[in-house]
């Protein structure tokens, strides 16, 4: 197909005053797309047409837990000023090998599941609660679900208990599907919620465990995934199809600020975003596809991408973030090499861990051998940008030891969740496969924008064209200064469409603020129509900051470049109106900082490289030097002198979802770290 085919238009709609044009797919120019074919209008019809299409062609592999190994490693720390040895328990993981069922046992267990949640008395007017991490049986208890209308309701296992009460008790669950380790999580919202009857348990959980739910509430059954599935089997029950309008799921957003509200997706918000997607991409990821799923299951992004697969016929291979790589299992390969995907989807936090880890491994290379490395990459993107021949040769000589690493039959990489550095895009689709950014929200259902395979070299820094499920427009910021007939055209991205959500659950206020009555949701974040009406985006409405000179700094932009650097993992910028430039706080690469300050040693860095690393997060010498290396990125990404750093302060502990620190999609979660922070923030700037 040629490149023109994905381009979007202008629609016939009179254009309003402080708004851009409406754009649309030129796939949809006319009619928007509801399905992704004829007869498919819910998620129970799309799964039983996948399995009548598919039947007994691979579907989904999972991997047994052999054994976990205990190992103590002792770290120093720097305790009131003194350095202190403590111990800390590391696990490593043995896994066996993947073990794969087809499409039609799929469908039969899904169906067996939903008997046994019928049998327990689970019925329409209620929900059932997913509170675990992604499993194939997260998923095939969601269809078993769906396949008796009970909707489900998603909440990532890092919500807090608060946010565990609220959707418990919003969506009238009587029943939760978990794991065992996250039992104890549960003990506080089951007393708050007497409707929950039932807890249906992945694995089998300990006496220890099975008696802290019982004494929260010793009425509740207590099941396991495999005695749900035994019930439906010996009690099945006729399948309760659902409806178009009926509701699939109450998606609870990670609540990167405020408190966690829950998007109301129907069946049919579902099913037209499967079909923008498949319109799309179909020609590209087909039924010989190996899928990596790894992402949490609670995450729209993730739960629309395994429902494509399953429609192309694709096989899921399920996986973990603890062994996806080899570094934290024994005895065996990590998830990526052992399953060997073809396509991976991830988050930008992702994508910047695999850039890293090359160049950490090219910079252990001999000197001569960086240089083929990096002289390589630099013609082979030349040759892209150019379409002429020759990266193939490139590839076999340079580029597919890099591909080994992941199993080495990768085409295709698709990121969400948060804008990609345009660079890091690039390296990655140079080194491995093409990255294909996309863009969309859980209101939106995922997929509301994609770049095709054969753009991404064509337009960079977008995040591609809309999918033929929505339309676009950018409506003026004039606080911001964003003008949508500006040149380039910017402003806050409104879209509308069969895709799109009617709203939140029991949240009016926000639901007024969010959502137009004619359709249109405004996303909060802020676009450039860029070249051939593709979206770039440059920064969420609320990441926008006036300084003390009146200038705004747009912090998710500047974030995402710093990100690149090999001595970052994790970084958050502030910026107010009291102050010219931002300070930037970041989590170090440990290793990479220690490398660095060997390279440093005796110049610019006088201290000692093996000191205890929270130490060397607190000298000076080190701060300057990381200052210095994000000064040198935003100064090469042409920044204002306004978005360069005025200091850095380095975190000396890891950021996750599990301190409340980062998003269960990794974003960052600005309110909690800059309150952290506070006094070192003042500190600084004073």
């Amino acid at each position: 197909m040629e490149i023109k085919d994905y381009y979007c238009v202008e629609t016939n709609t009179p254009r309003q005053t402080g708004e851009s044009h409406t754009y649309r797919s030129i796939h949809s120019a006319n009619k928007l797309l509801t399905t992704p074919e004829d007869g498919v209008k819910t998620v129970y019809d799309l799964f039983h047409g996948a399995v009548k299409s598919h039947g007994v062609r691979e579907a989904m592999g999972t991997r047994k837990l052999i054994k976990e190994h205990v190992e103590e490693r002792e770290i120093i720390r720097k305790v009131n000023g003194t350095q202190v040895a403590e111990k800390k328990t590391w696990k490593l993981y043995e896994l066996g090998p993947y073990e794969f069922m087809n499409y039609i046992q799929t469908y039969d267990i899904a169906l067996a599941l939903g008997s046994g949640l019928k049998v327990n008395g689970i019925t329409t007017d209620s929900s059932l609660l997913f509170f675990a991490g992604t499993s194939e049986k997260w998923f095939l208890t969601a269809q078993g679900s769906i396949s008796q209308s009970i909707p489900i309701v998603t909440a990532y296992e890092t919500l807090g208990e608060d946010g565990v009460i609220t959707s418990l008790q919003e969506c009238s669950s009587s029943a939760i599907f978990t794991d065992p380790t996250l039992l104890p999580k549960l003990v506080n919202p089951i007393k708050h919620c007497p409707l929950v009857k039932v807890i249906i348990c992945s694995s089998e959980p300990s006496e220890e465990q099975s008696d802290l739910v019982h004494s929260a509430n010793p009425d509740i059954k207590l099941l396991t995934y495999h005695q749900l599935l035994k019930l439906g089997q010996e009690h099945p029950q006729p399948v309760l199809a659902p409806k178009a309008d009926d509701v699939c799921c109450y998606m609870y957003t990670s609540g990167s600020t405020g408190k966690p509200k829950g998007v109301v997706l129907l069946h049919r918000n579902i099913i037209a975003a499967l079909g923008g997607i498949n319109r799309i991409l179909s020609q590209h990821i087909n039924d010989k596809d190996y899928v990596l799923a790894y992402l949490p299951l609670a995450h729209i992004f993730e739960f629309i991408f395994e429902m494509c697969c399953f429609y192309w016929g694709g096989v899921l291979g399920y996986a973990s973030p603890r062994t996806l790589t080899d570094a934290s299992v024994v005895n065996c390969r990590g998830d990526m090499p052992e399953f060997r995907p073809t396509v991976i989807i991830g988050v930008p936090a992702v994508y910047e861990l695999i850039k890293k880890g090359i160049l950490t491994k090219v910079s252990a290379m001999p000197v001569h051998r960086q240089k083929i490395f990096s002289g390589s990459l630099a013609l082979k993107q030349y040759l892209l940008k150019r379409n002429l021949p020759g990266t193939g040769t490139l590839d076999a000589i340079v580029f597919n030891k890099v591909k080994a690493a992941t199993g080495g039959r990768l085409r295709y990489c698709v990121s969400g969740g948060a804008a990609l550095a345009a660079t890091t895009q690039a390296f990655l689709s140079t080194t491995l496969c093409p990255v294909l950014p996309g863009y969309g929200l859980t209101e939106t259902c995922a997929g509301s924008f994609v770049l095709s395979p054969e753009q991404w070299h064509l337009y960079a820094n977008s995040v591609g064209f809309p999918v033929p499920s929505i339309e676009f427009k950018l409506v003026d910021i004039p606080e911001l200064n964003y003008y949508s007939n500006g040149s380039p055209p910017r402003g806050e991205v409104w879209i509308r469409g069969p895709a799109v959500c009617n709203g939140y659950l029991n949240r009016p206020d926000d639901n007024a603020s969010s959502f137009t009555e004619d359709g249109w949701f405004k996303t909060g974040d802020v676009g450039e129509l860029a070249k051939g009406n593709t979206l770039r985006l440059i920064d969420r409405k609320k990441n926008i900051v006036k300084s003390l000179n009146g200038e705004y700094i747009a912090l998710e932009k500047i974030e995402t470049q710093y990100l690149t650097s090999p001595l970052v993992s994790s970084v958050c910028a502030y910026a107010d109106v009291n102050h010219v430039k931002p300070v930037v706080i970041v989590y170090p690469d440990e290793k990479a900082l220690r490398a660095c300050l060997l390279k440093h040693k005796g110049k610019s860095f006088s201290g000692d490289t093996e000191a205890a690393f929270s130490q060397l997060c607190e000298n000076k010498e080190v701060q300057n030097i990381v200052l210095a290396d994000l000064i040198a990125i935003g100064k090469a990404q042409k920044f204002a002198a306004i978005e360069l750093p005025h200091a850095v302060i380095l975190s000396n502990f890891e950021w996750s979802p599990e301190n409340n620190f980062l998003t269960a999609s990794r974003k960052v979660k600005r309110q909690t770290i800059e309150q952290f922070y506070r006094t070192q923030i003042q500190e600084v700037y004073s």
